[in-house]
């Protein structure tokens, strides 16, 4: 399956980077329950085009063992997702956590894996956590990471056509997500930057643009129930954030930023 998503059409401008759970392959709490053990990929991002066969090698030296450390292995790559949108804060980023829903040692609590992923998406960088489900999985349990980590309901694979359901999964998930931070535009020339007069409009693929309000801080997402997007530094800005309830809602489509009017007080 992940061969066959390597090299699809579509997957070679997609960046992407694979790590396993769990390391030892026979159950070593010391080695298997550290979060910082999955803080380095196997497979670090990089164009599908160039690190494609990276990733089916990484695949073919894994042998399937041991049991299943999910908590710290989430971590661990939210971790190393929030330190690579650091360094690429134009471009959406998140994680796919492929399981079957069962996890079985360390934190063994599904509770534990959704705080993982909700702090991950509630972090500075919004970290999304999408959630494929493979083989006899516990469905109600995946629904809830996936909700956890913003992204609303897990994508199931088909038993009958594993490998055919997957791609469709990474495909679906890969074309779908907006950043949550964008770096702001300099101004036409001859104008400068008024930044009161910045506009943040979203086009989705289907349906009309809407205008995402301005507001002052992170602070006030949570009062504001339109969410709403708010400057990195509002005396010297350099980007603009969307709150993480707005971020929710980007799929596919596009984000503007506009220069030169004045935002409206609530999505039109």
């Amino acid at each position: 399956a992940v061969q066959s998503f390597t090299e699809s059409p579509g997957a070679a401008e997609i960046r992407a980077g694979i790590g396993f759970f769990s390391l030892s392959g026979g159950g070593d709490d010391a080695q298997d329950c550290d979060p910082d053990a999955y803080a380095e990929p196997s497979v670090p991002i990089g164009l599908v085009s160039e690190v494609g066969p990276d990733l089916v090698a990484a695949m073919d030296d894994v042998s399937p063992g041991g049991l299943t450390p999910t908590v710290p292995a989430l971590r661990g790559a939210l971790s190393y997702a929030r330190s690579w949108a650091q360094e690429n804060p134009g471009r959406a980023t998140m994680v796919v956590l492929v399981t079957d829903g069962f996890p079985t040692q360390c934190d063994n609590e599904p509770d534990q894996i959704s705080q993982a992923a909700r702090t991950g998406y509630e972090s500075p960088e919004h970290i999304r956590t999408f959630v494929i489900g493979v083989g006899d999985v516990a469905k109600f349990n995946l629904d809830t990471y996936a909700r956890a980590g913003g992204t609303r309901k897990a994508y199931l694979t088909d038993a009958g056509n594993v490998t055919s359901t997957f791609v469709d999964a990474l495909n679906n998930i890969t074309n779908r997500a907006l950043a949550c931070e964008y770096q702001l535009p300099p101004p036409p020339d001859g104008m400068k930057l008024d930044t009161t007069k910045v506009q943040v409009v979203y086009t989705p693929s289907f349906g009309d643009a809407e205008e995402v309000p301005s507001i002052a801080s992170l602070g006030a997402c949570a009062n504001n129930p339109n969410g709403g997007w708010y400057y990195d530094d509002a005396n010297q800005p350099s980007k603009l954030t969307v709150c993480p309830c707005t971020c929710a809602r980007l799929q596919a489509g596009r984000v503007d930023v506009r220069h030169g009017c004045k935002p409206r007080l609530g999505l039109r």
